[in-house]
């Protein structure tokens, strides 16, 4: 009887991780640029993008660490 282990997951776990961490620098200079704007319509764009980079940051650290439905 075999409990799986931390090491079994998806192949593309590893892009996934790249791409999250990617995610998070491009959400950190879209609030660098909130923080730095003097338009509120530019203030407020910022914010958006930044959340959802953070929302994709979420998403795929949790697909990279799903198991496969097998």
């Amino acid at each position: 009887m075999s409990t799986p282990t931390a090491t079994q997951q998806p192949s593309d776990s590893a892009a996934n991780i790249i791409f999250g961490v990617l995610a998070g620098l491009i959400g950190l200079a879209f609030l660098a640029l909130a923080s730095a704007a003097t338009d509120n319509v530019l203030y407020f764009h910022s914010l958006v993008a930044a959340v959802w980079s953070v929302l994709f940051i979420g998403f795929l650290i949790k697909r990279a660490y799903d198991r496969p439905s097998a």
